[in-house]
């Protein structure tokens, strides 16, 4: 048995270890050495089993003590654990800190010192053990930051190289040689000019027949429809993958003569969503989901929420999601259904799924508790579920259907597993999270996560880079919301924190902040990549994602460096270079230990910091100004973020002013009333979206920018700054 499934045998006679485990017969041929079948029989091998016997049991007697010796919380934390873990002796050890679990410390310190630097012991154990998503990240420099921040060469709009008509070449740049991000230049070097265009402009060769005038009164060339579907289906189709549609507003940024297209299409979805969108059917389910993508970025919230809303519901009454298994009555209906049916029902139960689940955190909105029990698009029969089993049906899958898709809805499950615990109706909004939920649940789906990513690189092709970077930005987000009510460490109605420790890592310092701030480097190295290969990446909304949770990050990373704090502010986590202490030390001096992290660095090496959280916040205000050109919501995402900025102090007055000016000059197309975003409901200052979420929406921040912008440019106007007397600042006169 252990030749067979070639796993390390201790021979031990009459049965190994394995063998006792698996509660297998224990077969020997030969003997490893002697190849003597007789050898090692009787007494000595009735010895052996004893000894490994009594070893286990060891095992499990301290396993119990250590249990019975821990405070009940942790006990349970454990217990909870042990629940979800197949290692069981690994958690033990984790719990006992035996050496055995880890590398030797000469080992662990000369791996370290030969490899990046991290910030963490963590950060290393997941660099080393997981690639697909901790990458090994470089040192950037200040000067390659300040390089992307400079404005393009002449009008940004007129840099185009090609026009709707001009049949571009999209594909190129998902070319890749390999599935990882090494292909992207991470320098300000001059990108490699484009590979020669393939024969065909379009995706598929049937868009060549369009007639568009058919479907829509709005006054657009078959070429131009043509082309604008071409670039969905390569590009954001493959990421929700909810119906074969003219989703096209990313498309603006090739050719910004698009943009009037923009206000005439969704004008007229509106109106034909009013008289055709409660008709139950699969087409209007996947109509809904895209009006509300696209509702979305045209900054059109309440549309937005209400589409979407509406196409869960008419999904849960065809039973294609939040249902545990077939009745008989749908599984007879579902035995008689053809197989294009069967394949529409999919792509738009899991589109629908998807889209909620990327949705959910930003919104507090109502999680999935069940996925749909339809194989996602993609999926070979092994990947099938027990239920959908029962069908006895095959489902032949079109040529856009990505072998890659069925590992992204994974994702999207576990994430909607985390939402319906940390946005339960049940949850107290008053207390803090981390009262009410155990962190062995937090760090149970990101183990979860873990061995997601472990299995999405093979499954991702070559050509699928940009899909690849899409994964990595939305698992990094997500670790950040897993672990972001951990981060204050304090319990509630204590006086001190309560230091909490990772229990299956074998780092000394693995805790809710260290996992958090590696995934915070990971995404800031991503951010930097989208924007030194702007030629190459397609311009997306969906990777936005990463922009606001890189610059809430450096916004709190910045107030924690100055000590600021405001209405808006909790304590955040710690700056990029700061040294940090091992979980579990030091904890009955937390004022102390508070200082620590900014006491330990010389003061060039504070202004260095202070100046590369500036210059990382900057690149995302940048992202958001190129993003602008196609999408009006960014005006007011740019507004909030502007103020959160100003109150932080990371930004003057007329800096910020300043910025939203750039934005606004690139896309001057969007200078009419019916491009004005209304009311931007997406949360974005995170320390405050479960508490009072009233307060953290774009819509709310925005507002807040003309009377911050003036106020801090009077402050920052030596002309207008007076001090005031001693008395006054003792009676509260700001």
């Amino acid at each position: 048995m252990c030749r067979t499934k070639k796993t390390a045998c201790d021979r031990v006679r009459p049965s190994c270890a394995l063998c006792i485990d698996r509660g297998s017969r224990c077969v020997y041929r030969t003997n490893y050495r002697t190849n003597d079948t007789t050898a090692n029989t009787a007494p000595e091998a009735l010895q052996r089993q004893l000894d490994t016997l009594q070893t286990r049991l060891q095992d499990q007697t301290e396993m119990v003590q250590a249990l019975a010796a821990l405070p009940p919380e942790a006990a349970m934390d454990i217990l909870r654990l042990l629940r979800t873990t197949k290692e069981p002796f690994s958690v033990l050890s984790g719990l006992q800190g035996s050496m055995h679990a880890r590398m030797r410390p000469s080992d662990y310190q000369a791996s370290r010192s030969m490899s990046a630097p991290t910030l963490s012991h963590l950060e290393f154990e997941l660099a080393a053990r997981y690639r697909a998503v901790y990458a090994r990240l470089e040192p950037v420099n200040d000067a390659s930051l300040q390089a992307l921040l400079l404005p393009p060469a002449g009008n940004s709009q007129d840099t185009t190289e090609a026009s709707l008509d001009d049949g571009m070449d999209f594909s190129s740049s998902s070319a890749t040689p390999t599935p990882s991000l090494a292909s992207f230049t991470t320098s300000t070097e001059t990108p490699p000019p484009r590979t020669p265009p393939r024969k065909s402009r379009y995706i598929d060769d049937r868009l060549q027949c369009i007639q568009i005038e058919h479907w829509t009164r709005v006054p657009v060339s078959n070429s131009v429809a043509a082309s604008i579907l071409s670039f969905y289906l390569e590009y954001d189709h493959t990421l929700f993958s909810v119906f074969d549609a003219d989703l096209f507003l990313a498309y603006t940024a090739i050719d910004a003569s698009a943009a009037p297209l923009v206000h005439a299409f969704f004008g007229e979805a509106v109106m034909l969503w009013s008289g055709l969108g409660r008709v139950l059917s699969l087409p209007n389910i996947a109509a809904c989901e895209i009006l509300s993508m696209g509702s979305y970025f045209y900054g059109r919230d309440d549309q937005a929420l209400e589409a979407l809303i509406q196409g869960r519901r008419m999904a849960e009454k065809l039973e294609l999601l939040s249902i545990p298994r077939y009745s008989p009555e749908r599984l007879r209906h579902l035995q008689q259904q053809s197989p294009k049916w069967l394949r529409a029902a999919a792509h738009t139960a899991w589109g629908v799924h998807n889209w909620l689940a990327a949705h959910v955190f930003y919104y507090n909105g109502e999680a999935i508790h069940y996925p749909p029990l339809l194989p996602a698009p993609g999926s070979i029969p092994d990947q099938y579920g027990d239920e959908f089993a029962r069908v006895g049906r095959t489902i032949e899958w079109s040529e856009f259907a990505s072998a890659s898709y069925p590992s992204i809805s994974q994702f999207w499950v576990i994430a909607q597993e985390v939402a319906a615990v940390y946005l339960n109706p049940q949850i107290d909004r008053s207390r803090p999270l981390a009262e009410q939920v155990p962190l062995a649940f937090a760090e149970e789906k990101y183990r979860k996560l873990l061995e997601w990513a472990d299995k999405v690189v093979d499954v991702i092709s070559d050509r699928q880079t940009w899909q690849l970077m899409m994964c990595q930005c939305w698992f990094h987000c997500t670790v950040l919301h897993i672990f972001r009510p951990f981060l204050d460490g304090k319990q509630y109605g204590a006086k001190k924190p309560r230091l909490r420790t990772l229990r299956t890592f074998t780092a000394i310092d693995g805790s809710p902040e260290t996992v958090f701030d590696a995934s915070v480097e990971q995404l800031k190295n991503l951010a930097y990549i989208y924007l030194s290969n702007r030629s190459r990446i397609p311009l997306s909304g969906f990777f936005n994602a990463a922009f606001v949770l890189v610059g809430h990050a450096m916004i709190q990373r910045y107030k924690r460096k100055h000590r600021i704090g405001t209405p808006s502010s909790r304590q955040s986590i710690s700056s990029s270079r700061s040294i940090k202490l091992p979980a579990g030390l030091g904890a009955d001096d937390d004022e102390e230990d508070a200082d620590m992290e900014v006491a330990r660095q010389t003061p060039q090496d504070d202004a260095q910091d202070k100046k590369m959280l500036r210059l990382y916040f900057l690149l995302c205000v940048r992202a958001w100004t190129d993003l602008y050109m196609c999408f009006p919501t960014f005006s007011d995402f740019t507004q909030a973020f502007l103020s959160l900025a100003m109150e932080a102090e990371i930004l003057t007055g007329t800096e910020a002013q300043s910025s939203l000016a750039r934005l606004r000059a690139n896309g001057r197309h969007h200078d009419t009333a019916q491009d004005t975003p209304i009311n931007v409901l997406s949360l974005i200052d995170f320390d405050l979206s479960l508490s009072r979420p009233e307060e953290a929406s774009v819509n709310s921040l925005a507002q807040r920018f003309n009377d911050l912008a003036t106020f801090r440019g009077l402050r920052n106007a030596e002309d207008f700054v007076a001090v005031l007397p001693d008395d006054a600042r003792v009676q509260g006169i700001k």
